[in-house]
C-alpha cells in the first residue's frame, strides 16, 4: 500500500475538525429527544382524554411549560373544584417562569373553573391514570429542558464555524436548522460536487430501463435519513418565509407547483432540495453570504439569425416555435426526426429512442443548445 502510493498518487483523505463530529453526535441526540417528546405528547393526549379532556382548550396551544405544569397540578376536574379562587390563581401564576398579569391570571382561573364544571371524568379520583397523566407531563418538562441544554451546546460549537453565518443568511433557515444541517452534513468542503451531496443525502434518482420499458424514476433514499428529513422540512420553511424574505428556491418551488398537474408536492420538494444543496455548496465553498438580488440577474437569451450559438434553457413555447421555423427555413432543413428530438428534449425530457432511427446518441447530449447548433450548422 505504501509503495503503490508513489505510483498511483492517491489523494489524501480529508479530515474534518472534531467540532463537526461533536455537532453530529449532539444533532442525533437532539433528534432523539424530539422523537421522545412527540411520543410523550401523544401518550399524554391519549390519557388526558379519559381524565380531563377539556383542559386542552385552556390555552391556545396544548404544549409548553405552563400547560404541562397545569396538567401536573390538575390531572382531573376534582383538583380544580377543591381549590378556592385565590389558591387557583396562585397555582396558575406559579405555572410559568414568565411574567403574567393579574388580568391574565383571573381569566385563566375563571376559564379553568368553567371547563371543570363542564367536564365529566371517566375515572375515579384514586385511579392510576391520574398518576400516569402527571408522569407524562413531568416527563415532557424534563425532556424539553434537556433538549434546550443540548441546543445551547450545539450553538456554542457551531458559532465559530464559517458556514454558520452563511446558512443563516438563507431566508427560512433559522438557528436550529442551521446547526442541525452542519451537524448532519459535516464540513461540506470535502464533497467534490453538489451531486455527491445528493447521493450522501439519498435524493439521487434511481434509473431503470429495459428494452422499450422505462421505469418511473424515484429517489434512492440511501445515505443520511436525518439530513434528508431536515432538508425536506427546510423547503417548507423557506416557502413560508418567502412572503417577507424572498428566496429563489421558494420561487422555484411555487413555479413547479403552478405548472404541475399532480396534487402531490413531494416531487417539487425534492427538486427544491437539490437546488438548495447546490446553493449551499456554492456559498460555503466560495465563502459568500446569500443575496437574493444576485440570483435574479436576467439571463440574456440570444436567438441567432445567422449565428451558430443558441441558448435554449429557459425559453418558452413561443421561442420554441421560433426555433422550429428557423429549422424549417434554414438551408439544411431539419427532418421530422430532428424536430421530434427537439420537441421531446424540450418538453418531455424523455425522447422515444425508437423514433430516432439510430440517432439515439443525439439524445444523450448535455444540453439542447448543442443539439440545435449541430442541426443549424
Amino acid at each position: 500500500m505504501a509503495q503503490s502510493q508513489f505510483v498511483l498518487n492517491r489523494k489524501p483523505t480529508y479530515i474534518q475538525e472534531e467540532a463537526y463530529q461533536e455537532l453530529r453526535d449532539l444533532s442525533r441526540f437532539y433528534q432523539n429527544l424530539t422523537e421522545d417528546i412527540v411520543r410523550a405528547k401523544n401518550r399524554l393526549h391519549k390519557v388526558l382524554q379519559v381524565t380531563f379532556p377539556e383542559l386542552e382548550n385552556l390555552l391556545s396551544t396544548p404544549t409548553g411549560e405552563q400547560y404541562w405544569n397545569l396538567v401536573t397540578a390538575f390531572p382531573c376536574k376534582y383538583m380544580v373544584l377543591e381549590l378556592s379562587s385565590d389558591e387557583l390563581s396562585n397555582v396558575i401564576r406559579n405555572s410559568t417562569s414568565k411574567r403574567i398579569s393579574n388580568k391574565r391570571v383571573t381569566y385563566l382561573a375563571d376559564k379553568l373553573t368553567e371547563l371543570a364544571h363542564k367536564s365529566y371524568c371517566a375515572v375515579k379520583k384514586t385511579s392510576p391514570m391520574i398518576e400516569e397523566v402527571r408522569y407524562y407531563a413531568q416527563e415532557l418538562l424534563r425532556l424539553s429542558e434537556r433538549r434546550q441544554v443540548v441546543l445551547d451546546n450545539m450553538v456554542d460549537l457551531a458559532q465559530p464555524l464559517p458556514e454558520y453565518d452563511i446558512l443563516l443568511s438563507i431566508p427560512g433557515i433559522a438557528e436550529t436548522t442551521a446547526i442541525s444541517l452542519i451537524g448532519e452534513l459535516g464540513d461540506i468542503r470535502w464533497f467534490q460536487s453538489a451531486n455527491q451531496m445528493n447521493a450522501f443525502i439519498g435524493i439521487d434518482l434511481r434509473h431503470y430501463e429495459s428494452g422499450n420499458f422505462l421505469a418511473k424514476e424515484h429517489i434512492t433514499k440511501r445515505g443520511n435519513p436525518y439530513a434528508r428529513k431536515i432538508l425536506f422540512k427546510c423547503i417548507h420553511n423557506i416557502a413560508s418565509a418567502s412572503h417577507t424574505n424572498p428566496c429563489h428556491i421558494a420561487d422555484f418551488y411555487e413555479k413547479r407547483k403552478r405548472q404541475s398537474q399532480v396534487t402531490s408536492t413531494k416531487p417539487h420538494t425534492i427538486a427544491s432540495i437539490h437546488r438548495l444543496i447546490r446553493t449551499m455548496y456554492y456559498l460555503i465553498t466560495h465563502n459568500k453570504l446569500y443575496d437574493y438580488a444576485s440570483t435574479q440577474k436576467s439571463i440574456k437569451l440570444v436567438m441567432p439569425y445567422y449565428s451558430n450559438t443558441l441558448c435554449l434553457k429557459r425559453l418558452d413555447k413561443v421561442l420554441f416555435f421560433c426555433v422550429l421555423l428557423s429549422l424549417l427555413s434554414s438551408e439544411k432543413k431539419g427532418t421530422i426526426t430532428d424536430i421530434w428530438l427537439l420537441y421531446s428534449r424540450w418538453f418531455c425530457f424523455k425522447p422515444l429512442a425508437h423514433l430516432t432511427n439510430g440517432r439515439k446518441k443525439l439524445t444523450q447530449m448535455n444540453s439542447l443548445s448543442v443539439f440545435v447548433k449541430s442541426i443549424l450548422q
